[in-house]
């Protein structure tokens, strides 16, 4: 197994468990209760998707229930629910990169409820074998991730990052490695989901600076960290002069040191729980998201050579992550044309054979450098005459 890597922030305050949903019987089902019943019917399926898609296209966050019986379910349901609200409001972009993510759920009900304690003696028997004291470290949630591989591959294969809730009020978790994390049922929780896809997504590090054993001998290559604190040529240097970001300097202190590391921001969620990502850190995040979902799913016709039959002949594109944060340019033989929807050009009355191109930008202005070229994209028609 993988060394976890510890959430930098848990806390030991806790809260109860949510309460369950209760349908009132009077005979006839008012739309909330007929809204709450197929609320119910979904949570005993044993996988489904939340929202989202199931065609490996955009981000697959899959949550596991581990430790839940049967009745319990309905916990582990609201939760999901809770992130899923929680993370369209962390960050004001995130509400229009919602088009990127898919939420699936996993819940096979356990035997027992709760979570192994090896030090008293607590044995719980559960679906996927969730248990502290992992590696010794008494917050370490470890899991058979054999079994959580097998059953999350068998449902939702197209899986990026994989999150096992264990059902314990317990202060505990950890990243294992094979993109599985673990979490107890915390108040913490959606904090922490959204630090642990800062490293699982975005590759970014870890900001705080308090266990660290070895500097790394060679520059960290995740992007909010580095051993460069020179101005004129540190890795974030292209925010530097943007107004409309807060204040992105160099700090010293990151990865798990106090000194001879640098970061680009005083505090983010990279280094305290709830805070704001920052600049350079969102920047990270929706390139990531762009490198999972592409810039767009489909695009239609689904060749560049096409045969116009008719008077008219449309094209359309799919946006990965939708019209709030991406812009069309639609031109026809190098000509700019306004369309509406902006998804859809239709083009008639041609009497030769011409051209369309759609230029693909991202306009959420968190992404200023794209070396990669990830946010955009030119997709090309040649179109004959019959």
């Amino acid at each position: 197994m993988n060394t976890p890597h510890l959430t930098g922030c848990f806390l030991t305050t806790l809260v109860a468990l949510l309460p369950a949903c209760q349908i009132a019987d009077n005979g006839e089902d008012t739309p909330g209760q007929v809204n709450e019943q197929k609320y119910l019917e979904s949570s005993l399926k044993i996988a489904h998707t939340l929202k989202g898609r199931s065609d490996g296209k955009g981000y697959d966050l899959v949550f596991v229930a581990d430790g839940f019986t049967q009745d319990e379910m309905v916990h582990f349901n609201e939760a999901v629910n809770n992130y899923r609200t929680f993370s369209e409001q962390y960050e004001s972009v995130f509400a229009g990169q919602q088009n990127a993510w898919n939420i699936h759920l996993i819940q096979i009900p356990s035997n027992e409820s709760g979570v192994d304690e090896p030090q008293t003696g607590t044995l719980k028997d559960t679906a996927f074998d969730s248990s502290f004291e992992c590696e010794w470290v008494d917050r370490i949630i470890c899991v058979n991730q054999e079994k959580v591989l097998d059953v999350v591959s068998e449902h939702f294969p197209q899986y990026d990052t994989i999150l096992v809730l264990a059902n314990s009020t317990r202060n505990g978790g950890a990243s294992l490695g094979n993109n599985i994390i673990t979490s107890s049922m915390n108040p913490n929780l959606n904090n922490i989901i959204i630090h642990e896809l800062g490293h699982d997504l975005a590759n970014l590090g870890d900001e705080y600076t308090y266990g660290g054993v070895n500097l790394p001998a060679t520059e960290p290559s995740q992007p909010n960290l580095t051993l460069n604190n020179d101005a004129d040529s540190v890795k974030w240097k292209h925010w530097f002069e943007d107004e409309n970001a807060s204040p992105i300097n160099i700090y010293e202190g990151g990865n798990y040191f106090q000194s001879g590391v640098w970061r680009p921001t005083e505090n983010s969620v990279m280094r305290t729980l709830g805070q704001p990502f920052e600049a350079v850190n969102l920047e990270a995040w929706s390139l990531a998201l762009y490198k999972h979902s592409g810039t767009y799913y489909q695009a239609l016709p689904d060749t560049g050579s096409v045969n116009q039959t008719g008077p008219e002949q449309q094209f359309e594109i799919e946006l990965a992550l939708g019209h709030e944060l991406q812009t069309i340019e639609w031109r026809v033989n190098d000509v700019l044309v306004q369309t509406i929807p902006p998804n859809l050009l239709t083009v008639s009355d041609q009497n030769q054979s011409y051209v369309v191109q759609a230029n693909i930008v991202d306009n959420s202005q968190v992404i200023r450098k794209d070396n990669r070229q990830v946010s955009q994209d030119t997709l090309t028609w040649w179109v004959s005459l019959d």
